[in-house]
């Protein structure tokens, strides 16, 4: 009641007359001394304060979160560690107030953890530091360690600056002195849980693709008593160590690695979820998912095998199915139409239909976000991409999606449009109607008298399928605002040609070649120039790090290159007396300032 009345001085004064001459282990005597570390602290002696916090903190478990948040208020940042521990009567003392300073550190916290063993090898707090710097080191050197491996589907978004290898650089130096340092640790007989010691030294060996000293520590710690929790720690580093040592993922691996899987999906199933800051947290049920959609899936990758890539990917949606925190449910369909070829869909849909699939491949199948449905609806849009008409034909006849397009795939319109049209109002299409008509065209395209025409039309259709065209929608499935005018450097082929419009240059070229009207020819050269505008690279934010000045200086160049067309000299001289000309010159304002010289 002092303490909450602000009569500092007389809790300084009671607790020392009266509480501090008690010798009973009753919970009254460290809450009256954090009674008087607070008043310490309110009366401008901080460090006495901080020192009091961390007593009273490593005495009792009861109010540890106040003490922990009052010993870090007592704390002068600009002050040295030496000038608290001094205060420190004995080597336990001073490890547990290390032990403090490092809770709150997000810097590596090693030295302070070989400091705190050697001074006091039984500190309990030493076990929560060891798992807190394996999730630090995860932050700063595995997760951006595993963005650098291709594949795989990251459920988490990251932001990198160009310190960042640099960082990497030294994390990676840290993590092998960790891990050094715990199997030191392990092996010493002066802790009381070596197992989680030994087995941690394993995982950070893991973390730097160390498999034969990861091996080795696993071992080791198999030899030791181990907690259920840190048999459960083991058993998952020794799936990842295999999974990731092995050269090949083959059938018999595959069939080794499913009662793994499926004891993970025990564990879910077992799992309580806990409350913490709003959300429902399931440790278990993400270990699941990033082992399939960041390890497994990236194994695969590495195989070529983005059919099996994709139904990993899958596998991990239908495992957080219905979980608050997770927005991504349908990852795996949107690697599907993201990332495979029609080739790896053919041998998706091979693979899930087959007649004797192995006990592994049952199980993708029947835990998946990627089903047949799903295959099957999407494996005429990726012929469609690739224009394979004739087997886009095929799969669309198979497919349920049935959807319909509601603009004109071969609208010619002088300017980019995305929205539907006042006279589209009632139009309606589909895809299946849209590759039958490309295929005719084709058919008509080699007879010389409906060549030019049918060269034009499949051109329009070619480039209303692009970015920039009028129905997107018949090759992709969402559409960002903020794309375009660059060619992605590792990009599949389909989205080189999104992006850059290449066949259709090519098909209004083959039109212009084909046609003898002059008006005609001047309106494929002008369709080829809107083309080739698509093709002049944008500078990215991504490619300059933090460097503006260069970006801007680029940004700059580029504005002058995607408006001197290289196309618009021969335009202005062969077809500069041509009515289309002055069509395209009061519709395009990059013409009128090509020709105006702005």
């Amino acid at each position: 009641l002092a303490h909450y009345s602000e009569r500092y001085t007389d809790v300084i004064n009671w607790y020392d007359e009266f509480a501090a001459r008690t010798t009973s282990n009753s919970v009254l005597q460290p809450l009256t001394l954090a009674l008087k570390a607070g008043a310490l602290f309110r009366t401008g002696q901080q460090k006495e304060a901080a020192y009091l916090f961390s007593k009273v903190f490593a005495a009792s478990t009861a109010k540890r979160i106040s003490n922990y948040l009052g010993f870090n208020w007592s704390v002068d940042r600009k002050a040295t560690k030496n000038d608290y521990l001094d205060k420190c009567k004995d080597d336990k003392e001073r490890a547990a107030m290390l032990a403090l300073f490092a809770l709150s550190s997000s810097d590596n916290s090693l030295p302070d953890m070989k400091e705190i063993f050697r001074l006091n090898p039984a500190s309990e707090e030493l076990e929560v530091l060891v798992v807190r710097e394996i999730n630090k080191l995860e932050e700063k050197y595995f997760t951006p360690a595993m963005l650098k491996v291709p594949g795989g589907k990251p459920f988490y978004f990251t932001w990198e600056d160009e310190s960042k290898d640099s960082v990497m650089r030294e994390s990676e130096k840290e993590v092998k002195e960790l891990s050094s340092f715990l199997d030191n640790v392990g092996q010493s007989k002066k802790v009381s849980n070596p197992g989680l010691f030994e087995n941690a030294a394993a995982y950070a060996a893991y973390m730097t693709r160390d498999y034969t000293t990861a091996k080795k520590y696993l071992a080791d710690a198999e030899k030791m008593p181990l907690t259920q929790k840190v048999k459960d720690q083991w058993a998952l580093t020794n799936l990842l160590v295999t999974i990731n040592e092995k050269d090949k993922i083959d059938a018999a691996f595959e069939e080794q690695l499913l009662p793994s899987l499926q004891w993970i999906a025990e564990k879910v199933k077992a799992e309580k979820a806990v409350t913490l800051n709003y959300w429902q947290v399931q440790q278990w049920r993400s270990i699941y998912r990033n082992l399939m959609s960041e390890i497994l899936a990236k194994r695969y990758h590495e195989q070529g095998d983005l059919a099996k890539e994709a139904l990993c990917i899958g596998n991990a949606d239908h495992m957080m199915k219905g979980q608050q925190n997770y927005y991504g449910s349908v990852n795996g369909i949107d690697f599907l139409r993201n990332n495979l070829m029609s080739k790896d869909v053919e041998k998706l849909y091979s693979l899930l239909t087959t007649n004797q699939p192995s006990k592994f491949e049952s199980y993708l199948f029947a835990y998946n976000s990627v089903t047949k449905k799903e295959v099957v609806d999407f494996a005429g849009t990726s012929y469609v991409r690739e224009y394979d008409f004739a087997k886009a034909i095929d799969w669309f006849k198979k497919s349920a999606d049935k959807k319909a397009i509601v603009k004109n795939p071969f609208i010619d319109v002088l300017y980019d449009v995305e929205e539907q049209l006042a006279d589209e109002k009632k139009f309606s299409t589909t895809k299946l109607a849209f590759a039958q008509e490309m295929l005719k065209l084709e058919q008509q395209a080699k007879l010389p008298a409906t060549a030019a025409k049918s060269f034009y039309k499949m051109a329009l259709g070619m480039y209303n399928i692009t970015y920039y065209g009028h129905t997107w929608e018949m090759v992709q499935y969402y559409r960002s605002g903020s794309d375009g005018y660059y060619v992605p450097e590792n990009g599949t082929g389909f989205q080189k040609e999104y992006y850059g419009a290449f066949k259709a240059k090519e098909y209004f070229e083959k039109a212009m070649d084909a046609g003898t009207d002059k008006n005609f020819k001047a309106r494929c050269l002008f369709m080829m120039a809107k083309c080739a505008q698509k093709q002049v690279h944008q500078p990215q934010y991504s490619e300059y790090k933090t460097n503006w000045d260069k970006y801007d200086e680029d940004q700059k160049a580029y504005w002058a290159k995607f408006k001197a067309n290289t196309y618009f000299p021969q335009f202005v001289k062969e077809y500069g007396n041509t009515a289309f000309y002055k069509e395209a010159f009061s519709s395009c304002s990059y013409l009128r300032d090509f020709v105006k010289k702005k």
